[in-house]
Formats: structure tokens, C-alpha cells, sequence
């Protein structure tokens, strides 16, 4: 992962269950992200990359739920094996929750 140290209480990380990840009904049909539905404009998952020295509610390697929209562009990684990894910068005031395991893998069993 890039080596970038965030300021204040500042949080990165990279989109878990975001645009381009196949995700399944509980009845296994697949959805595809659609910006024209209600579906795409929900609250996105993150794997928290790195914290400033002032962050004292999360950890690197939770995962955190922020409000729709609450993140910036993203930028991708150098050196990253997947040309699609990115890391962007998380809105503190919108976090919605916390878990140290990540919920989207859980959703598809």
C-alpha cells in the first residue's frame, strides 16, 4: 500500500463494496450497479488504509459504513496489483458505523 501518512484526524481507505463489484440478491440473482436506480445512492463500505495522528475512533483494517456521497474521487494506488484499487478520503462526520470483519464478504454467504 502507498506510504502516506493522513493529517489531523483525517481517514483513508478503499471502497470494499463499491461500483464494479458484483453483488447478489438473497435469492442469487445478480445486481449490477445501476446509477440510475435508488440502489446505487446507499451508504458504501471502506477498509480504513491509514489514520492521522489525531484519529482515536477508528483503526487501520476496520471497515467503516459512510453516508452516500461522503468520500472523495479517490485516487489510485501505485503498485497496487488491481488496477482498479483506489483510496479516498473519508468524510469523519459521516461514518456511520464500524466492524472490525468485513460485512460485505458476510452479506454473500
Amino acid at each position: 500500500m502507498i506510504n502516506i501518512k493522513p493529517l489531523r484526524d483525517n481517514v483513508l481507505g478503499r471502497m470494499v463494496d463499491g461500483l464494479g463489484k458484483e453483488r447478489k440478491s438473497t435469492g442469487g440473482v445478480i445486481l449490477t450497479d445501476d446509477q440510475l436506480n435508488e440502489d446505487f445512492v446507499r451508504p458504501r463500505w471502506f477498509e480504513v488504509t491509514h489514520i492521522g495522528p489525531d484519529q482515536h475512533d477508528v483503526d487501520v483494517g476496520q471497515y467503516v459504513l459512510v453516508t452516500y456521497g461522503r468520500w472523495s474521487r479517490g485516487v489510485n494506488v501505485e503498485g497496487s496489483l488491481r488496477e482498479d484499487d483506489k483510496i479516498f478520503l473519508i468524510d469523519n462526520n459521516d461514518v456511520l458505523g464500524i466492524s472490525e470483519e468485513n460485512p460485505y464478504e458476510h452479506s454473500q454467504a
